[in-house]
Parts: structure tokens; C-alpha cells; sequence
């Protein structure tokens, strides 16, 4: 019998990046015309860097990330744009280099929920009164870094009047941006929000802990009480 030993090494610049939290903050006001805003806050170091956006996304079992919805890309350091490119062969991928001097990049993405009612994390899922958000559709990590350690700080922005619900724990909610515990990519992709106008959250044996919820959300109020 053969035991096969992997190791994962890391270079110097790789670890100093991962070794804080990337800010994700979530805007879904604009959800209901079907355009989402995110703004990223990535720790770097000088000198180039490869970004890459989430491709092979857990329980699809497919390269489905969906790479054409992302839209909207602009970089900047210390109030200055960065430009940048696309690698040529993998169109997940994107070459910038980073100033000196500079220890955090700025990310201001939009992701565009306009794809057919099919599929998976680009599926339609966003309306007037309702929005279904997968986290990979704005996150961006070092080339090269496991999902399992790369942090995320995420925090969510929703339109007046809306609730949400989601696996992430609630830390504070200052003003109309709710903050989130960190949590690792790996998690963060698995934590959906479900957010909408007509919402409603329904406690699941409380005397269980951890509390259970059930949080159903609906295109309208009526949809909130079956009556069958």
C-alpha cells in the first residue's frame, strides 16, 4: 500500500495577505432593478497580485460561477485607480499590481441578476420585494490561497422596509448596515442571504439549542399565510 502525502506551502506574501480579514459589505438596494453592489476592502502587499473570483462553488459540482454577471470592477489604493486585467486563459482570474506603500486594495464590484430562471448561483433570484444572494457572486481572494483560511469580515446594506435571514451570526447593526461575524470563504459561500419586503421568521423548538428558524419570504404579503 501506498501513502500519498500532500503538502499545501505558502509563500511569504500569500500568508502576510490572508492573515487578515477581507470586508465585504453587500448592497441590495438597488435589487430590485436587479443590480447588486458590493465594496470589497482586500489586504495586500506591494507588488503584483492575482485575484481570483470563485469558480468551482460547493453543491453545484460544476465551474458554475457565474463570471459573466460580474460587472462593474473598479480597483483603487489610497484614493488612486489601480488598473488591471484579465488573465487570458482563465477568465476567473485578475492581474493588477499593488503600489508601494499600499496595504489595502479597494473593490467596488456590481453583480448583475439578470440570468434566466435556471441553474444555480446565476439563476433569477432577485425582484421587486425579494432577493436570494450567493457570496461568491462578489468575492475576490488571492490566487492560490484554500477557502478554508482565506477570512471575510461580511456585512449587508438592505432596502428600507426589508428583512433578511442567514446563517452568518449578527454582530452589530450600525445605522442600515448589519455586521456579521467573520467567517472563512468556504463558510461565507455556504451562508445565502434571503432577503425581501414580505418576511416573516418563525422560531423552531426554542427550548433547542441552538435555535432553529424557519424564515419564509415571498413576491407577496398573502403568500406569507397558506391557508392549505
Amino acid at each position: 500500500m501506498k501513502l500519498l502525502v500532500f503538502y499545501v506551502f505558502f509563500t511569504a506574501s500569500l500568508a502576510a495577505q490572508i492573515s487578515q480579514p477581507t470586508q465585504i459589505l453587500v448592497d441590495l438596494t438597488d435589487a430590485p432593478r436587479k443590480i447588486l453592489h458590493a465594496h470589497l476592502v482586500i489586504p495586500v502587499q506591494p507588488g503584483p497580485l492575482t485575484l481570483d473570483y470563485p469558480q468551482w462553488i460547493p453543491g453545484e459540482h460544476t465551474p458554475s460561477g457565474p463570471i459573466d454577471n460580474f460587472a462593474g470592477i473598479v480597483f483603487s489604493a489610497n484614493g488612486h485607480t489601480l488598473a488591471w486585467r484579465r488573465d487570458d486563459v482563465n477568465m476567473f482570474a485578475f492581474h493588477l499590481t499593488i503600489p508601494e506603500g499600499v496595504r489595502t486594495l479597494d473593490a467596488k464590484v456590481d453583480f448583475l441578476a439578470t440570468a434566466a430562471p435556471s441553474g444555480f448561483s446565476a439563476g433569477a433570484s432577485t425582484g421587486p420585494n425579494l432577493a436570494i444572494v450567493s457570496w461568491n457572486e462578489f468575492a475576490l481572494y488571492p490566487d492560490g490561497a484554500p477557502s478554508s483560511q482565506v477570512m471575510f469580515e461580511p456585512s449587508l446594506k438592505v432596502p428600507e422596509g426589508w428583512k433578511f435571514g442567514t446563517a452568518l451570526t449578527p454582530q452589530s447593526a450600525p445605522g442600515d448596515v448589519v455586521r456579521f461575524a467573520p467567517v472563512s470563504l468556504e463558510m461565507l459561500v455556504d451562508s445565502p442571504i434571503m432577503a425581501g419586503r414580505f418576511f416573516k421568521e418563525i422560531p423552531l423548538a426554542p427550548e433547542v439549542t441552538p435555535q432553529h428558524f424557519f424564515d419564509p419570504a415571498s413576491d407577496a404579503p398573502e403568500d406569507l399565510n397558506p391557508t392549505t
